[in-house]
């Protein structure tokens, strides 16, 4: 199935949105317009401490649904590297972030661990969906000495799949 990207650029609070719509080609083909956040970033102040990503909570949602019959919308997260952009010195390793799912709707939201190399769903929608959504709350946990305090970010990358 295609994919088009559609860009709508804004940056509040270190995240910016990006508008993905698997684009219909031909008759019979699904489609979908998804809303994503496109990097995750973590204040660091405390290297031995945990942090929540900022904002702490973002939300994945997506409208238009137009699946076949029968069909649900899972939406899969994957970083785009398996370390962190540090702002100096040694990267942190993706798999030290975590997220919790909550408020779902049109669906259930999946909690999981981020990977560098392998994509992990966090939301299924019910059958036949027309819009969904959920909230996911990111965390770093505590990182070994050695690592520099300051913003950590990192690139997502969202799989989007029709499955039954």
């Amino acid at each position: 199935m295609p994919i088009r990207y559609l860009t709508r650029r804004s940056f509040p609070l270190n995240l910016v949105a990006l508008l993905f719509c698997l684009a219909a080609s031909a008759p019979g083909q699904e489609s979908v317009s998804v809303i994503t956040p496109t990097f995750v970033t973590f204040g660091v102040s405390d290297v031995s401490q945990s942090s929540s990503a900022s904002p702490s909570s973002i939300t994945v949602s997506f409208s238009s649904a137009s699946l076949s019959p029968g069909m649900s919308l899972s939406i899969s997260v994957m970083a785009d590297s398996t370390t962190f952009s540090p702002p100096s010195g040694s990267a942190i390793s993706i798999s030290n972030v975590s997220w919790t799912a909550g408020g779902a709707s049109g669906g259930s939201g999946y909690s999981g661990t981020l990977s560098g190399s392998v994509f992990t769903e966090v939301y299924r929608s019910s059958p036949d969906p027309s819009s969904g959504s959920v909230d996911l709350t990111f965390r770093l946990d505590p990182v070994t000495a050695g690592i520099n305090s300051g913003d950590h970010s990192a690139m997502l990358l969202w799989r989007f799949e029709s499955v039954l």
